[in-house]
Protein backbone atom coordinates (compact mmCIF):
# COMPACT_ATOMS: atom_id res chain seq x y z
CA UNK A 1 0.00 0.00 0.00
CA UNK A 2 1.18 3.77 -0.86
CA UNK A 3 0.68 5.16 3.17
CA UNK A 4 3.09 2.21 4.08
CA UNK A 5 5.65 2.63 1.45
CA UNK A 6 8.96 3.97 2.04
CA UNK A 7 8.71 7.77 1.03
CA UNK A 8 12.14 9.68 1.26
CA UNK A 9 12.66 8.45 -2.82
CA UNK A 10 10.88 10.89 -5.35
CA UNK A 11 8.75 8.49 -7.10
CA UNK A 12 7.25 7.59 -3.38
CA UNK A 13 6.41 11.13 -2.71
CA UNK A 14 4.84 11.32 -5.99
CA UNK A 15 2.43 8.70 -5.60
CA UNK A 16 1.71 9.38 -1.74
CA UNK A 17 0.74 13.19 -2.98
CA UNK A 18 -1.41 11.64 -5.61
CA UNK A 19 -3.65 9.36 -3.73
CA UNK A 20 -4.13 12.07 -1.07
CA UNK A 21 -5.32 14.21 -4.00
CA UNK A 22 -7.68 11.45 -5.48
CA UNK A 23 -8.78 10.94 -2.25
CA UNK A 24 -9.93 14.72 -1.82
CA UNK A 25 -11.57 14.72 -5.23
CA UNK A 26 -13.37 12.15 -4.34
CA UNK A 27 -14.51 13.58 -1.19
CA UNK A 28 -15.76 16.21 -3.20
CA UNK A 29 -17.72 13.95 -5.32
CA UNK A 30 -18.47 10.72 -4.81
CA UNK A 31 -17.64 9.15 -8.01
CA UNK A 32 -16.20 9.90 -11.46
CA UNK A 33 -15.39 7.99 -14.21
CA UNK A 34 -11.78 7.85 -15.88
CA UNK A 35 -10.23 7.46 -19.20
CA UNK A 36 -6.66 5.83 -20.26
CA UNK A 37 -5.50 8.11 -23.13
CA UNK A 38 -3.25 5.10 -24.32
CA UNK A 39 -5.59 2.87 -23.70
CA UNK A 40 -8.49 4.31 -25.31
CA UNK A 41 -11.00 1.75 -23.34
CA UNK A 42 -14.44 2.61 -22.29
CA UNK A 43 -14.41 5.09 -19.18
CA UNK A 44 -14.82 3.38 -15.62
CA UNK A 45 -16.14 4.48 -12.54
CA UNK A 46 -13.32 5.10 -10.04
CA UNK A 47 -15.05 3.59 -7.36
CA UNK A 48 -14.50 0.30 -9.29
CA UNK A 49 -10.67 0.73 -9.37
CA UNK A 50 -7.89 0.17 -6.98
CA UNK A 51 -6.89 3.57 -6.12
CA UNK A 52 -3.24 2.14 -5.02
CA UNK A 53 -2.91 0.98 -8.60
CA UNK A 54 -4.82 3.72 -10.49
CA UNK A 55 -2.20 6.95 -9.43
CA UNK A 56 0.48 4.79 -10.75
CA UNK A 57 -1.12 5.58 -14.50
CA UNK A 58 0.01 8.81 -15.42
CA UNK A 59 -2.04 8.60 -19.10
CA UNK A 60 -5.52 9.58 -17.47
CA UNK A 61 -8.06 11.48 -18.04
CA UNK A 62 -10.90 12.11 -15.77
CA UNK A 63 -14.59 13.70 -15.89
CA UNK A 64 -14.96 16.80 -14.96
CA UNK A 65 -17.51 16.82 -11.92
CA UNK A 66 -20.73 17.84 -11.73
CA UNK A 67 -19.60 20.82 -9.35
CA UNK A 68 -16.60 21.67 -10.80
CA UNK A 69 -15.61 23.89 -13.92
CA UNK A 70 -12.26 23.67 -15.71
CA UNK A 71 -11.21 27.11 -17.77
CA UNK A 72 -9.06 24.96 -20.25
CA UNK A 73 -6.51 28.03 -21.71
CA UNK A 74 -4.78 27.13 -25.11
CA UNK A 75 -2.93 29.34 -27.42
CA UNK A 76 0.04 30.37 -30.22
CA UNK A 77 2.42 31.04 -27.57
CA UNK A 78 2.82 31.07 -23.77
CA UNK A 79 2.73 34.69 -23.85
CA UNK A 80 -1.11 34.98 -25.06
CA UNK A 81 -1.72 31.62 -22.83
CA UNK A 82 -0.34 34.14 -19.82
CA UNK A 83 -2.33 37.45 -20.58
CA UNK A 84 -5.56 35.56 -21.01
CA UNK A 85 -5.13 33.75 -17.74
CA UNK A 86 -4.42 37.46 -15.60
CA UNK A 87 -7.55 38.39 -16.95
CA UNK A 88 -9.16 35.20 -16.03
CA UNK A 89 -7.45 35.39 -12.77
CA UNK A 90 -8.82 39.03 -11.80
CA UNK A 91 -12.26 38.42 -13.21
CA UNK A 92 -12.62 35.53 -10.91
CA UNK A 93 -10.57 37.39 -7.74
CA UNK A 94 -13.25 40.14 -8.37
CA UNK A 95 -15.91 38.01 -7.47
CA UNK A 96 -14.16 35.86 -5.24
CA UNK A 97 -14.53 33.16 -6.76
CA UNK A 98 -11.86 30.32 -5.80
CA UNK A 99 -9.68 28.55 -8.35
CA UNK A 100 -7.35 26.35 -8.27
CA UNK A 101 -4.30 27.05 -11.20
CA UNK A 102 -2.71 23.88 -12.67
CA UNK A 103 -0.48 23.72 -16.13
CA UNK A 104 -2.35 21.49 -18.21
CA UNK A 105 1.48 19.98 -19.09
CA UNK A 106 1.05 22.59 -22.13
CA UNK A 107 -0.40 25.51 -21.10
CA UNK A 108 -3.35 26.07 -18.36
CA UNK A 109 -6.37 24.55 -16.64
CA UNK A 110 -7.71 26.41 -13.85
CA UNK A 111 -10.36 24.33 -11.92
CA UNK A 112 -13.55 26.00 -10.07
CA UNK A 113 -14.80 23.39 -7.42
CA UNK A 114 -18.53 24.41 -6.20
CA UNK A 115 -20.10 24.20 -2.60
CA UNK A 116 -23.58 24.35 -2.80
CA UNK A 117 -24.76 23.43 0.45
CA UNK A 118 -25.29 27.25 1.31
CA UNK A 119 -27.06 27.65 -2.22
CA UNK A 120 -30.72 26.55 -1.57
CA UNK A 121 -33.29 26.97 -4.44
CA UNK A 122 -35.63 28.31 -2.46
CA UNK A 123 -39.17 29.02 -3.76
CA UNK A 124 -38.30 32.60 -4.98
CA UNK A 125 -40.86 34.42 -7.08
CA UNK A 126 -37.80 34.64 -9.79
CA UNK A 127 -37.21 30.85 -9.97
CA UNK A 128 -40.77 29.49 -10.06
CA UNK A 129 -40.97 32.34 -12.62
CA UNK A 130 -38.11 30.61 -14.46
CA UNK A 131 -39.13 27.05 -14.34
CA UNK A 132 -42.64 28.24 -15.51
CA UNK A 133 -41.30 29.77 -18.28
CA UNK A 134 -38.76 26.71 -19.29
CA UNK A 135 -41.47 24.11 -19.01
CA UNK A 136 -44.15 25.81 -20.84
CA UNK A 137 -41.80 26.81 -23.63
CA UNK A 138 -40.76 23.08 -23.61
CA UNK A 139 -44.32 22.22 -23.46
CA UNK A 140 -43.86 19.91 -20.58
CA UNK A 141 -47.26 19.17 -18.83
CA UNK A 142 -45.28 16.40 -16.27
CA UNK A 143 -42.45 17.84 -14.60
CA UNK A 144 -40.11 14.96 -12.60
CA UNK A 145 -37.57 16.16 -10.05
CA UNK A 146 -35.16 14.75 -12.26
CA UNK A 147 -36.13 17.26 -15.00
CA UNK A 148 -35.70 20.18 -12.66
CA UNK A 149 -32.02 18.58 -11.62
CA UNK A 150 -30.80 18.19 -14.80
CA UNK A 151 -32.28 22.00 -15.73
CA UNK A 152 -30.30 23.38 -12.81
CA UNK A 153 -27.13 21.45 -13.88
CA UNK A 154 -27.14 22.40 -17.26
CA UNK A 155 -27.84 26.24 -16.04
CA UNK A 156 -25.30 25.35 -13.73
CA UNK A 157 -22.53 24.28 -16.96
CA UNK A 158 -23.68 27.58 -18.53
CA UNK A 159 -22.44 30.05 -15.90
CA UNK A 160 -18.87 30.25 -17.03
CA UNK A 161 -19.55 31.22 -20.65
CA UNK A 162 -21.25 34.35 -18.74
CA UNK A 163 -18.07 35.03 -17.38
CA UNK A 164 -16.05 34.02 -20.34
CA UNK A 165 -17.94 36.80 -22.25
CA UNK A 166 -16.38 39.75 -19.81
CA UNK A 167 -12.57 38.24 -21.00
CA UNK A 168 -10.83 39.87 -23.46
CA UNK A 169 -10.67 38.74 -26.98
CA UNK A 170 -7.17 37.78 -27.92
CA UNK A 171 -6.14 36.40 -30.97
CA UNK A 172 -3.50 33.90 -29.60
CA UNK A 173 -5.26 32.27 -26.58
CA UNK A 174 -8.33 30.86 -26.32
CA UNK A 175 -11.07 29.13 -23.60
CA UNK A 176 -12.11 25.77 -24.57
CA UNK A 177 -15.67 26.38 -24.26
CA UNK A 178 -16.78 22.64 -25.21
CA UNK A 179 -16.13 22.06 -21.35
CA UNK A 180 -19.36 23.85 -20.40
CA UNK A 181 -21.12 22.86 -23.19
CA UNK A 182 -21.31 18.89 -23.57
CA UNK A 183 -23.11 17.14 -20.75
CA UNK A 184 -19.87 15.36 -19.85
CA UNK A 185 -16.42 16.03 -20.65
CA UNK A 186 -13.14 14.75 -20.26
CA UNK A 187 -9.97 16.72 -18.28
CA UNK A 188 -6.47 15.79 -18.01
CA UNK A 189 -5.73 14.00 -14.64
CA UNK A 190 -3.75 15.92 -11.90
CA UNK A 191 -0.67 14.13 -11.69
CA UNK A 192 -0.32 13.08 -15.85
CA UNK A 193 1.48 13.13 -18.71
CA UNK A 194 0.30 15.29 -22.25
CA UNK A 195 1.06 13.36 -25.17
CA UNK A 196 1.93 16.43 -26.60
CA UNK A 197 4.48 17.80 -24.98
CA UNK A 198 5.49 14.59 -22.41
CA UNK A 199 5.00 17.13 -19.69
CA UNK A 200 3.34 16.51 -16.42
CA UNK A 201 0.53 18.32 -15.19
CA UNK A 202 1.25 20.28 -12.30
CA UNK A 203 -0.20 22.56 -9.39
CA UNK A 204 0.90 26.04 -9.60
CA UNK A 205 1.31 27.85 -6.45
CA UNK A 206 1.68 31.49 -8.86
CA UNK A 207 1.50 32.32 -12.68
CA UNK A 208 4.88 31.76 -14.00
CA UNK A 209 6.31 34.25 -16.81
CA UNK A 210 8.22 31.12 -18.14
CA UNK A 211 5.86 28.20 -19.60
CA UNK A 212 6.12 25.84 -16.82
CA UNK A 213 6.73 22.46 -18.91
CA UNK A 214 7.91 19.45 -15.71
CA UNK A 215 9.32 16.44 -17.52
CA UNK A 216 9.69 14.51 -14.07
CA UNK A 217 7.53 13.00 -11.63
CA UNK A 218 9.20 14.51 -8.50
CA UNK A 219 8.79 18.12 -9.56
CA UNK A 220 5.50 17.50 -10.11
CA UNK A 221 3.44 19.02 -7.38
CA UNK A 222 -0.06 19.04 -5.78
CA UNK A 223 -2.21 21.41 -3.67
CA UNK A 224 -1.95 21.40 -0.23
CA UNK A 225 -5.78 21.40 0.11
CA UNK A 226 -8.05 22.26 -2.31
CA UNK A 227 -9.63 25.70 -3.09
CA UNK A 228 -13.32 25.28 -2.94
CA UNK A 229 -15.87 28.03 -3.87
CA UNK A 230 -18.64 28.85 -1.79
CA UNK A 231 -20.66 31.36 -3.68
CA UNK A 232 -22.60 34.40 -2.29
CA UNK A 233 -26.38 33.86 -2.76
CA UNK A 234 -26.85 36.92 -4.88
CA UNK A 235 -23.95 36.70 -7.07
CA UNK A 236 -24.92 33.07 -8.17
CA UNK A 237 -28.67 33.68 -8.40
CA UNK A 238 -27.73 36.77 -10.22
CA UNK A 239 -24.92 34.41 -13.14
CA UNK A 240 -27.81 31.67 -12.96
CA UNK A 241 -30.61 33.96 -14.62
CA UNK A 242 -27.73 35.57 -16.83
CA UNK A 243 -27.33 32.02 -18.03
CA UNK A 244 -30.79 30.56 -18.57
CA UNK A 245 -31.42 33.98 -20.86
CA UNK A 246 -28.46 33.95 -22.30
CA UNK A 247 -27.45 30.48 -23.40
CA UNK A 248 -30.17 27.88 -22.11
CA UNK A 249 -33.37 29.35 -23.57
CA UNK A 250 -31.83 29.65 -26.69
CA UNK A 251 -31.29 26.29 -26.62
CA UNK A 252 -34.20 25.25 -25.82
CA UNK A 253 -35.72 27.18 -28.58
CA UNK A 254 -33.14 25.75 -31.26
CA UNK A 255 -34.22 22.13 -30.07
CA UNK A 256 -37.74 22.75 -30.41
CA UNK A 257 -37.49 24.53 -34.03
CA UNK A 258 -35.41 21.07 -34.91
CA UNK A 259 -37.84 19.15 -33.44
CA UNK A 260 -40.61 20.77 -35.61
CA UNK A 261 -38.75 20.74 -39.03
CA UNK A 262 -37.50 17.79 -38.20
CA UNK A 263 -34.41 16.69 -40.53
CA UNK A 264 -35.13 19.96 -42.54
CA UNK A 265 -32.32 22.19 -43.51
CA UNK A 266 -31.59 25.27 -41.41
CA UNK A 267 -30.71 28.31 -43.85
CA UNK A 268 -27.79 30.01 -41.98
CA UNK A 269 -25.96 26.65 -41.12
CA UNK A 270 -26.94 25.47 -44.82
CA UNK A 271 -24.71 28.94 -45.99
CA UNK A 272 -21.77 27.78 -43.84
CA UNK A 273 -21.30 24.44 -45.18
CA UNK A 274 -21.79 25.80 -48.64
CA UNK A 275 -18.58 28.63 -47.70
CA UNK A 276 -14.87 28.63 -47.07
CA UNK A 277 -13.05 29.95 -44.34
CA UNK A 278 -9.53 31.09 -43.23
CA UNK A 279 -10.24 30.99 -39.31
CA UNK A 280 -12.46 29.35 -36.73
CA UNK A 281 -12.80 25.93 -38.75
CA UNK A 282 -12.22 23.91 -36.01
CA UNK A 283 -14.51 25.75 -33.82
CA UNK A 284 -17.28 25.05 -36.82
CA UNK A 285 -16.81 21.46 -37.35
CA UNK A 286 -16.90 20.91 -32.99
CA UNK A 287 -19.94 23.62 -32.47
CA UNK A 288 -21.91 23.42 -35.62
CA UNK A 289 -21.34 21.30 -38.28
CA UNK A 290 -20.87 18.11 -36.98
CA UNK A 291 -24.14 18.92 -34.58
CA UNK A 292 -26.43 20.23 -37.18
CA UNK A 293 -25.00 17.23 -39.47
CA UNK A 294 -25.73 14.26 -36.91
CA UNK A 295 -28.26 16.17 -34.41
CA UNK A 296 -30.26 17.91 -36.13
CA UNK A 297 -30.08 16.36 -40.05
CA UNK A 298 -30.18 12.40 -38.67
CA UNK A 299 -27.00 11.70 -40.19
CA UNK A 300 -25.16 8.69 -38.82
CA UNK A 301 -21.31 9.61 -37.88
CA UNK A 302 -20.17 7.94 -41.23
CA UNK A 303 -21.87 10.29 -43.57
CA UNK A 304 -21.50 13.12 -41.30
CA UNK A 305 -17.60 12.45 -41.70
CA UNK A 306 -18.13 12.70 -45.44
CA UNK A 307 -19.47 15.50 -46.01
CA UNK A 308 -17.48 17.57 -42.80
CA UNK A 309 -14.36 16.33 -44.23
CA UNK A 310 -15.28 17.49 -47.76
CA UNK A 311 -16.21 21.43 -46.28
CA UNK A 312 -12.94 21.17 -44.21
CA UNK A 313 -10.96 19.75 -47.33
CA UNK A 314 -12.08 23.16 -49.50
CA UNK A 315 -11.38 25.93 -46.33
CA UNK A 316 -8.43 23.83 -45.88
CA UNK A 317 -7.18 24.93 -49.56
CA UNK A 318 -7.65 28.08 -48.67
CA UNK A 319 -6.21 28.30 -45.78
CA UNK A 320 -4.37 25.36 -43.95
CA UNK A 321 -5.75 24.31 -40.87
CA UNK A 322 -3.69 23.23 -37.92
CA UNK A 323 -3.57 20.44 -35.45
CA UNK A 324 -1.49 20.66 -32.62
CA UNK A 325 -0.05 23.55 -34.45
CA UNK A 326 1.06 21.66 -37.34
CA UNK A 327 -0.48 21.84 -41.12
CA UNK A 328 -2.72 19.17 -41.01
CA UNK A 329 -2.63 16.12 -43.48
CA UNK A 330 -5.84 15.08 -45.07
CA UNK A 331 -5.64 11.93 -42.90
CA UNK A 332 -5.34 13.81 -39.94
CA UNK A 333 -8.07 15.95 -41.22
CA UNK A 334 -10.22 12.73 -41.27
CA UNK A 335 -8.95 11.61 -37.55
CA UNK A 336 -10.14 14.81 -36.39
CA UNK A 337 -13.12 14.87 -37.72
CA UNK A 338 -14.00 10.98 -37.17
CA UNK A 339 -13.20 11.08 -33.66
CA UNK A 340 -15.45 14.53 -33.02
CA UNK A 341 -18.16 13.02 -34.80
CA UNK A 342 -18.52 9.50 -33.17
CA UNK A 343 -18.39 11.44 -29.70
CA UNK A 344 -21.23 14.00 -31.03
CA UNK A 345 -23.21 11.24 -31.95
CA UNK A 346 -23.28 9.12 -28.72
CA UNK A 347 -23.53 12.33 -26.61
CA UNK A 348 -26.43 13.95 -29.21
CA UNK A 349 -24.58 17.41 -29.11
CA UNK A 350 -26.96 20.17 -30.41
CA UNK A 351 -25.12 23.10 -32.89
CA UNK A 352 -24.96 26.48 -31.46
CA UNK A 353 -28.14 28.83 -32.40
CA UNK A 354 -27.96 31.92 -34.53
CA UNK A 355 -28.65 33.97 -31.57
CA UNK A 356 -25.55 32.44 -29.69
CA UNK A 357 -22.98 32.35 -32.64
CA UNK A 358 -21.96 35.89 -32.03
CA UNK A 359 -20.59 34.84 -28.69
CA UNK A 360 -17.73 31.76 -29.62
CA UNK A 361 -17.11 33.54 -33.00
CA UNK A 362 -16.22 37.09 -32.98
CA UNK A 363 -12.88 36.82 -33.22
CA UNK A 364 -13.85 35.58 -36.90
CA UNK A 365 -15.50 38.58 -38.99
CA UNK A 366 -15.91 36.40 -42.36
CA UNK A 367 -18.12 34.33 -40.58
CA UNK A 368 -20.27 36.92 -40.28
CA UNK A 369 -20.41 38.42 -43.54
CA UNK A 370 -21.87 35.03 -44.59
CA UNK A 371 -24.14 34.78 -41.83
CA UNK A 372 -25.42 38.34 -42.19
CA UNK A 373 -25.64 38.09 -47.09
CA UNK A 374 -29.38 38.07 -47.62
CA UNK A 375 -30.90 34.55 -47.64
CA UNK A 376 -30.87 32.43 -50.01
CA UNK A 377 -33.35 29.74 -50.50
CA UNK A 378 -31.90 26.51 -50.49
CA UNK A 379 -33.20 23.66 -53.20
Amino acid sequence: MIENSNLTTPGNKFLASRLLYFKELLRIYSDFSIWNEQQRGSWQPISTLDLNELIKDTYLHREILPNEWVFDIDGDDWASVRELALALEALLSELNISFNRWSSGNYLHYHVFFDDSEIVQIKTEWYKKLIDQHFRLMKKKEIWIWDLVELVRTIHRRIPLVLIERLPKLGGASIDLQKFIASRCLIRAEGSINTKTFCYKTYLDELPREQPLIRASWQVKFPERIAIWKPEVELYDALFLIAYDRFVKPEIKLEIKCSRVGKREVAWIERILQSTFSDGRKRLLDLVILPYLITVKGMDSEQALNLALDWALRSHNVEPIKINNRVATPSALKNYIEYRAKRIERIRLKPLSRESIANWFSDCPEIFKVLNAPARKVA
